[in-house]
């Protein structure tokens, strides 16, 4: 049932206006996908390992999912589009999980460059420390990530994660001791003699 409310005086007395309708036409799709699609595709590269290929994809994906469901997208539509790029690439994740790797033959590859993609988000120092903060928590590397690489404030954290902003900052927290803990582990585990 849809909520039915007056006009306000300027507008006609006695008009009657429906609460949900709401303009979501090409152009409010078009100015959508210019503000989040970039912010969205680093959110899921870094889920990705840097693939920005597949984050652009799977960025994309969660714009289409705006379109089709633009009535239930609300005014501050980031968390929205967050929370459906995730559900987009958990359903990738699972799709992929299980195809088998194919071997390569070395002498085949070997024309190639392994340096990273340029637009990867990693270099060599930050991939070595990727792999020990894997050791954290899905929810702690992400909070991680929200607040080092894309430099989203605690309460911008707090709104893209749907938490209150005292939440967001205790969670952080406790993330960063975690971290340091690990990473000192790690810086002292390469300091010891073999």
């Amino acid at each position: 049932m849809q909520n039915i409310t007056t006009s306000s005086a300027d507008e006609g007395v006695g008009e009657l206006l429906l609460a949900s309708e709401r303009v979501r036409d090409d152009a409010w799709h078009n100015a959508l996908v210019k503000e989040y699609f970039e912010r969205i595709a680093k959110v899921l590269a870094s889920k990705l390992r840097g693939d920005m290929a597949t984050a652009r994809d799977l960025a994309q994906e969660t714009l289409i999912t705006a379109w089709r469901k633009s009535d239930a997208v609300p005014e501050e539509p980031y968390p929205w589009l967050i929370t459906t790029a995730k559900f987009h690439l958990s359903n990738y994740l699972r799709a992929h999980r299980n195809q088998p790797h194919q071997e390569y033959d070395p002498d085949t590859m070997a024309h190639l460059n392994p340096q990273p993609p340029a637009d990867a988000m990693f270099d060599e120092p930050s991939l070595e420390l990727c792999g020990q903060l894997d050791r954290l928590h899905p929810n702690d590397i992400e909070l991680l990530e929200l607040y080092y690489e894309h430099q989203l404030d605690t309460n911008e954290i707090a709104a893209h994660l749907n938490l209150r902003p005292a939440t967001a900052r205790k969670r952080l927290s406790r993330a960063r001791v975690k971290a340091t803990a690990i990473l000192e582990e790690h810086l002292r585990s390469k300091e010891e003699p073999k």
